[in-house]
């Protein structure tokens, strides 16, 4: 079963350009600290076929404004 992710960082921690130039393209995702999140990223995330859509704070408006996305409802 394929599964839709959304996912947020700051981009002082991880921006989309240092995500795509680390070593095949992964990163550590470090200072989760919500638990249930923690959980779905280590428990649920298995299946390479699922969805993610991710982004960063200084990106929602444009995400938001953005017709393939409409169907998300982002507030910043």
């Amino acid at each position: 079963m394929t599964s839709y992710w959304l996912m947020k960082s700051e981009p002082e921690e991880c921006s989309v350009d240092d995500a795509l130039a680390a070593p095949n393209a992964t990163v550590p995702w470090v200072g989760v600290r919500n638990y249930q999140a923690r959980n779905f990223m280590h428990d649920a995330m298995q299946c390479v076929r699922d969805g993610l859509l991710f982004y960063q704070s200084g990106c929602v408006k444009q995400v938001a404004s953005t017709p393939r996305y409409e169907a998300f409802a982002i507030s910043s």
